[in-house]
């Protein structure tokens, strides 16, 4: 993982523009910059956006990271129970084709690594994505069974004078979430 380091803008100097929003970051302005790998270029970020983990990372596990970050972020945007168990599933299928990429890599090493530190750390991160992504899964078939049940709300015998109120969706979308969020709270890669 990439160091990232802040500074000021000078007044001297080249013009630096952020990678994420290319805004010129102007003299006396905090800025994040990193380089990823040994030779990497040097990427800046203005004060508003800092690095995120999928950037900072060279290897593989960058678009775990990479999904974890959408999720993360799509999590109070979604507007339905099926469009967040949905975003929960298609950031399972990205977990598993990273898990699928380890996988690869670990059935092509040789015997020797394959027994040693360098094959038993890369059959933790397929155990680990591979628990994640059944877990995510898991919540999106959760957030599915939260819909009300209509036919039973329908035909249920109601005292007179009583009112009846169905969950409002607001209830149900915070429940939602909040699963949502457990998933992502599971991820420890």
């Amino acid at each position: 993982m990439a160091r990232t380091f802040s500074a000021k803008k000078s007044k001297a100097g080249k013009e630096i523009k952020c990678g994420r929003c290319s805004t010129v970051i102007q003299p006396g302005e905090q800025y994040f910059y990193f380089s990823v790998g040994f030779r990497g270029s040097k990427q800046y970020r203005c004060h508003l956006h800092h690095p995120l983990q999928s950037e900072l990372c060279g290897s593989k596990m960058s678009g775990a990271y990479a999904a974890n970050e959408q999720l993360e972020s799509a999590i109070g945007t979604a507007e339905s129970l099926e469009d967040l168990a949905s975003i929960l599933e298609s950031t399972a299928e990205e977990i598993e084709g990273v898990r699928d990429e380890y996988q690869d890599s670990y059935d092509n090493l040789p015997d020797n690594f394959r027994d040693g530190d360098m094959g038993s750390e890369m059959q933790e991160k397929i155990d680990g994505l591979d628990s994640y992504a059944s877990t995510l899964n898991d919540k999106a078939s959760e957030i599915r069974g939260l819909e009300p049940d209509e036919d039973t709300d329908d035909h249920s015998p109601v005292a007179e004078g009583e009112a009846v109120e169905p969950e409002p969706k607001e209830d149900l979308m915070d429940a939602a979430r909040d699963l949502a969020e457990e998933a992502l709270g599971e991820f420890s890669l």
